[in-house]
């Protein structure tokens, strides 16, 4: 099967085009960096050097009789110092502009979404989920106009090589003994593992329907403070006992990202975070598991414990 990808050099894009060269496909993907070429050492990984932003640097590779896009390029939403029209124009415009040069050549789209693009419960959209929520309703749109699309929301991902995500900055704060539960710490917080994403993206590409949203989240649902605790077994920390109020953190957060905004240099607490860290998110993997035979093997136990050796033995943490 020929597959172009985008965001193929970031986390989640390595370990998928590597499982789909595992499989024998054909693998085009799209770089903005003409030395990651490389990366994966297969003659069947075939970079394009472009951008998202400009059609015309990746119209050509669906002249290669591209079946199925995987489109995975965003700006993340851990990302410091990008503002809306940022977030607009990269995971919303450029989803658009693709979605319309993959209509009626290709089979399939995949779309890499988010669980932050949810706002039941109580959990609001910030801008990062707001444009994932934007550029789901142009993918509905394509869907309608005839392109068969597929929606992947995946939980908070972590895994071995995860180094720009939210895992390694917790890691790193438990260690150093700052880390201080905001509110109880009692909510769900859904993580998935990187090889249970890559399970799932994998059996998109061959399922008959189309036209679904499926949340993908690991095959357990510990409370924050209970994935917190284990890090710290692991890391052999003893938390600190104090909690901080929400009603506290939030000027706390506003003050620390003011700062940040004149200064250029990341803030210790966003309003984002603390909205991650304790909105509670009591998802379920079902759809996926009737629709894609989705049917996660790795608890959070074993998931972290692997993350934290890698972190350890690449001198990360």
């Amino acid at each position: 099967m020929n597959i172009f990808v985008t965001g193929g050099t970031g986390f989640i894009g390595q370990h998928l085009i590597r499982a789909l060269l595992v499989e024998g496909n054909e693998v085009h993907f799209l770089i903005r960096d003409q030395n990651k070429a490389g990366i994966f050492g297969s003659e069947k990984a075939i970079p394009q050097v472009g951008s998202l932003e400009n059609t015309d640097s990746y119209r050509k590779v669906f002249n290669q009789n591209i079946e199925v896009v995987y489109h995975l390029a965003a700006i993340p939403g851990q990302k410091w110092g990008f503002r809306k029209k940022d977030y607009y124009k990269l995971n919303v415009q450029a989803t658009k502009n693709l979605l319309e040069v993959c209509q009626n050549k290709i089979k399939r789209f995949i779309f890499c979404s988010s669980i932050n693009a949810i706002s039941e419960n109580g959990f609001l959209r910030d801008d990062y989920g707001q444009s994932k929520w934007q550029a789901e309703r142009y993918v509905q749109e394509y869907q309608q106009r005839g392109l068969k699309t597929v929606i992947i929301r995946p939980a908070v991902i972590y895994g071995p090589g995860d180094i720009q995500g939210m895992m390694l900055k917790l890691c790193r704060l438990v260690k150093s003994r700052k880390f201080r539960f905001i509110s109880s710490g009692n909510n769900v917080l859904p993580f998935v593992y990187i090889s249970d994403l890559v399970s799932a993206f994998l059996q998109t590409k061959d399922i008959s329907q189309t036209g679904g949203a499926y949340e993908i989240i690991g095959p357990d649902l510990p409370t924050f403070r209970e994935s917190v605790n284990q890090i710290a077994s692991i890391l052999k920390v003893e938390l600190p006992k104090t909690t901080i109020p929400i009603w506290l953190a939030r000027p706390a957060a506003f003050f620390s990202e003011s700062i940040s905004w004149l200064s250029n240099n990341e803030p210790l607490i966003t309003q984002h975070r603390i909205d991650i860290i304790t909105k509670h998110k009591p998802l379920d993997y079902q759809k996926a598991k009737a629709d894609l035979s989705y049917n996660p093997k790795t608890n959070f136990k074993e998931g972290i414990s692997e993350t934290i050796n890698w972190y350890q033995k690449h001198g990360y943490i």
